[in-house]
């Protein structure tokens, strides 16, 4: 009876043990914009153009040719006439345990001379021509530039390329755990034409391993422990 007391306890402890795992989870609505429109995304315009959803080589507006979305059928791309600014965003909870992992592909077309960093997101400041993604607090103004950003992603710099071709950009938010942030993607076009797609953005939480009882694991301790009671009655009978 003592030695099956013990393998009963030897067999929870390792059900318990296994059965611990780590719940890994994606916060990001319609990353892949397979919706065919910015459902969970918020578009900010202001001026000429918009944020976009495009499919096939050519720009929503103008037609220029551009690069295909890297995965799927649709990404998100700016395109416009005349000076604006363009941003999109979503909110995300990032969890409390574990760890989150941000990523996104971006895409850029300046057909101006160069990038230039202007007045903030400001297209009424001369000259401003960026791109840029963040992660943001929600509380702060949707083009806030300052202490609303928690941590800069990406951003164009002057005498960077002025065509990037779909490329992955990650950031690790664990620092943010426990709170809500935003994920922005802001353009500002004033010098000419600029075409910045993004797709496949992701944030996937990883939470910290959490011990639970399988259902096979509770039906193994449940036939243990009724052996266990088996062998109990019968030493009782022949005693």
């Amino acid at each position: 009876m003592q030695r099956l007391g013990k393998a009963i306890l030897a067999a929870l402890i390792i059900v318990l043990t296994l059965s611990g795992m780590a719940m890994a989870g994606e916060l990001v609505v319609n990353g892949g914009f397979e919706t065919g429109d910015a459902t969970g995304w918020t578009v900010v315009d202001v001026g000429s153009g918009s944020f976009a959803i495009m499919s096939g080589t050519t720009t929503p507006l103008n037609g220029f040719t551009v690069l295909p979305p890297p995965a799927g059928t649709y990404a998100a791309m700016t395109d416009q006439t005349g000076g604006g600014t363009h941003i999109l965003y979503q909110d995300i909870a990032v969890p409390a345990g574990g760890s989150t992992q941000f990523s996104a592909t971006i895409y850029l077309n300046n057909q101006a001379a160069d990038w230039v960093i202007g007045t903030g997101l400001d297209y009424t400041s001369t000259p401003n021509q960026q791109f840029r993604v963040d992660i943001m607090d929600p509380a702060a103004a949707v083009d806030d530039v300052g202490a609303g950003v928690l941590m800069n992603v990406y951003q164009t710099q002057p005498g960077d390329p002025l065509t990037l071709g779909y490329t992955t950009i990650s950031a690790d938010l664990s620092a943010y755990a426990g709170r809500t942030v935003r994920i922005r993607f802001a353009e500002v076009d004033n010098q000419l034409y600029l075409n910045a797609g993004v797709d496949q953005v992701s944030a996937v939480s990883a939470e910290a391993a959490v011990p639970t009882m399988t259902e096979w694991g509770m039906i193994v301790f449940m036939l243990l422990a009724g052996a266990g009671s088996v062998c109990f009655l019968r030493r009782r009978q022949k005693a």
